[in-house]
């Protein structure tokens, strides 16, 4: 009989123990994201004997990024982010100033890393949330000329963008945010052209739609496009990026 009272009373404990777990709010999280979609680049770089121009030419995309959320179900939390963005199998038509047009292979790229403090106005998961993502940021032009050399570039500098994530549904929310790079560092092929990196900034804007479909699993369709001017001694360089994509994000 003791034996009995005992084991009963140890299950219920436990049962106890196992419940105030459950219930207690995380300290941690972590989100993993991938996508696929569609961009494009533009750009218009002065050079000694030119401008160098590549009109806008689409491509195929592919993106990652990871997210480790600090205190992701209190009101006041914070995001570490490290973010992706490649260009698949481009190949664009590029026109040398003096010579017949050819076509090379070219890979865009953009990394970025930010720390984002995040304030969430009501009790349910993201119903109304603003971050503001600190951080740098790294976007590039890499071609692979066969017969005329085709300058690349490297645009590179400290940003930070105001997000605003707000439920216009159950399950389903909106996220926006403009953002503003300062380009302070550049490759050596766009100092040798007379530009001045360090007056350079970059415009830019983010939206999503995502779709909540359980607590670990989020579906998202994402725009983002940016625009970047760095002046030099006669002209200036004018950088833009479009990508389109769909993602899918897991929680732990």
């Amino acid at each position: 009989m003791i034996y009995r009272v005992l084991t009963m009373t140890l299950m219920l404990a436990l049962s106890t123990v196992c419940s105030a777990q459950d219930r207690a709010p995380r300290s941690a999280g972590l989100r993993v994201s991938t996508g696929v979609g569609v961009g494009s680049r533009a750009f218009a770089l002065p050079t000694s004997l030119g401008v160098e121009q590549l009109r806008t030419a689409p491509f195929a995309t592919a993106e990652a990024s990871v997210g480790y959320r600090l205190w992701p179900e209190r009101r006041l939390g914070v995001d570490l982010i490290a973010e992706y963005r490649t260009s698949l199998a481009w190949t664009l038509e590029q026109r040398p100033l003096f010579a017949l047009p050819e076509r090379i292979e070219a890979r865009s790229q953009r990394i970025a890393a930010s720390i984002s403090p995040r304030l969430r106005f009501a009790s349910a998961a993201n119903r109304v949330i603003i971050s503001l993502p600190l951080g740098f940021g790294m976007s590039s032009f890499w071609p692979r000329p066969r017969q005329f050399p085709v300058r690349d570039f490297v645009l590179a500098g400290p940003l930070v963008r105001a997000e605003l994530q707000f439920e216009i549904a159950q399950r389903v929310s909106v996220r926006l945010g403009p953002e503003l790079q300062w380009l302070l560092l550049s490759s050596p092929s766009l100092r040798n052209s007379g530009l001045e990196p360090s007056a350079g900034l970059t415009l830019a804007g983010e939206a999503a739609l995502e779709v909540r479909v359980s607590t670990a699993l989020r579906l998202a369709l994402c725009y983002r496009e940016s625009h970047a001017r760095v002046p030099s001694t006669t002209s200036a360089l004018e950088d833009s990026e479009r990508y389109a994509t769909a993602r899918i994000s897991g929680e732990l």
